[in-house]
């Protein structure tokens, strides 16, 4: 956001202050299904199919677009369209004429107008933004990028040959200013490996001429210099999308991103990093609570989750509010099926602000954690900058795992994310600022390399809530025979036959 402002328009901006409000409008079912069925390269490139084929994803309504003739239709309307989301199958308007709500609701594929103002009588914030063929290689000499690759133990991986060949990273951030010209990312763009280009806010193509955040996030997976710089996936193709509008925080934002993530899904991104969150925007009335971190009830948490069903690796920062009055992770990574990332020191603590966890679920947040203190990045004039923050861990895990993914290409994501998990080095246990603490990538490849392929199908069921509160409960279509609690010195301390949960509010710590 602007830092100044100018005392005349904060005047005319409080005297119009309510004068539009965002609606989210939800469609019905979608027509004409049978045609995209059958003719799925209308929507999805051949990329997109291929990693479904992969994954065993089958196409749904998700997948099809919103006709143009709805969106003309609604467009006619007096109303401001902010944009629309075929997965959410819905558009973001803004209205000010209410007799607009009437006219939407007259329409026969207008299932409902809701309005996204939550707390009617909060006053406005103005706030200032922060910035925030497989070949063993020879020898990688890491440079100014050693300290967070090897803290990771990636350099491992690399070394035998994978550093995101063949892979596709979609970056979804603020601007990639001067990453064209500089340079270090000049190779990148002399082998072609920058794929796909937009700007939602500014509806252009244009995403090199605004902001540096952008380009020190990037640095940190695609540069390839060895000796100097090598990034976590130095050999990886990337899209690259601007959503952040610097100028104001609103829900058009939370839009944008969704219509990044879907514009990433369609042309075969395999993996995502995004270095955003949110916690409050300009205008308070439209803020989420923390109990509102449940992975559904914000739209651009509900985007995510339908983003990780796509066979889409997504990768996003846990966040910077430790210090701030929010200080729990921000959206959208509160979803369980995203991989949520905090910030550790090299004295393997969290940082003083990586945002905590868990989610309103109860599941551990963030996932895991990487060095994101004082990190060396490049900036826009392709120099190198000393940078802080989870929007700088985030990428060398996106980057790690999109060389992870080269390396076991078949293996299920929620195998490899588990698997990456277990690899930190709290697991067990876990703190509600790191999560497992910071992976050993080493140690991921060495037990993916020694599993059969019947061990590597996906994860089958899910324990729930972690941390258990009362009752212990299980996820899976298969039949459970019995549950067992069982101490650390193998004593049986509480049994149940033949169903999915289990209390355990009865049993004192002591017996544990």
């Amino acid at each position: 956001m602007k830092k100044i402002y100018l005392a005349i328009l904060i005047l005319l901006g409080i005297v119009n202050l309510y004068a539009q409000d965002y609606y989210l409008i939800q469609l019905n079912k979608k027509e004409n299904t049978e045609e995209y069925y059958s003719n799925p390269l209308k929507m999805l490139s051949q990329e997109s199919l291929d990693r479904r084929i992969k994954y065993g994803i089958q196409l749904d309504e998700k997948d099809i677009p919103i006709s143009n003739e709805r969106l003309n239709q609604i467009k006619k309307i007096n109303l401001v369209y902010n944009g629309h989301s075929k997965w959410l199958n819905s558009l973001l308007v803004s209205i000010d004429d209410i007799s607009a709500i009437d006219e939407l609701k007259k329409l026969s594929f207008v299932s409902e107008v809701k309005s996204l103002v939550r707390n009617e009588s909060a006053d406005k914030i103005l706030q200032e933004s922060s910035q925030d063929k497989r070949v063993v290689n020879k020898d990688i000499v890491y440079g100014e990028s050693d300290n967070f690759i090897k803290k990771i133990k990636l350099d491992v991986i690399h070394s035998k040959g994978f550093k995101g060949k063949s892979m596709h990273i979609g970056v979804i951030d603020g601007g990639f200013l001067g990453a064209d010209t500089i340079t270090p990312f000049k190779h990148i763009f002399k082998e072609k490996r920058i794929k796909d280009v937009y700007n939602f806010v500014a509806k252009t193509k244009n995403v090199y001429q605004q902001h540096e955040h952008g380009t020190t996030v990037l640095s940190t997976m695609a540069v390839n210099l060895n000796g100097e710089y090598v990034g976590a996936a130095p050999e990886a193709n990337y899209s690259l999308y601007v959503t952040e509008d610097t100028s104001e925080e609103t829900l058009k934002e939370w839009m944008y991103w969704v219509q990044a993530a879907e514009r990433a899904d369609s042309i075969g991104v395999d993996v995502i990093n995004s270095s955003l969150g949110y916690d409050d925007f300009d205008d308070a009335r439209y803020n989420y609570s923390i109990d509102d971190l449940d992975g559904t009830t914000a739209f651009i948490s509900e985007g995510a989750k339908i983003a990780t069903s796509r066979g889409i690796m997504l990768v996003v920062s846990a966040g910077n509010y430790a210090l701030q009055k929010w200080k729990k992770i921000g959206f959208p990574s509160d979803p369980e099926e995203v991989f949520t990332i905090g910030n550790i020191l090299n004295t393997n603590v969290g940082s003083g602000t990586t945002s905590y966890g868990p989610n309103a679920n109860g599941s551990i947040k963030p996932d895991v954690s990487a060095l994101g203190v004082s990190i060396k990045t490049i900036g826009s004039q392709g120099t190198y900058k000393l940078s802080s923050g989870t929007s700088f861990s985030s990428p060398t895990i996106a980057g790690a795992m999109a060389s992870l993914m080269s390396a076991f290409p078949k293996v299920p994501l929620e195998t490899l994310k588990q698997i990456v998990r277990e690899s930190g080095h709290l697991f067990p246990s876990h703190k509600n600022n790191i999560g497992y603490g910071y992976p050993d990538f080493s140690k991921v490849y060495d037990v993916l390399s020694t599993l059969s392929t019947k061990e590597i199908n996906p994860i089958t069921f899910k324990i729930y809530p972690n941390p258990v509160t009362s009752t212990v409960k299980i996820y899976t279509k298969n039949i459970i025979t019995s549950i067992e609690i069982i101490n650390l010195n193998g004593q049986l301390i509480k049994g149940k036959q033949n169903s999915k949960e289990i209390d355990k509010s009865s049993i004192s710590r002591w017996q544990i």
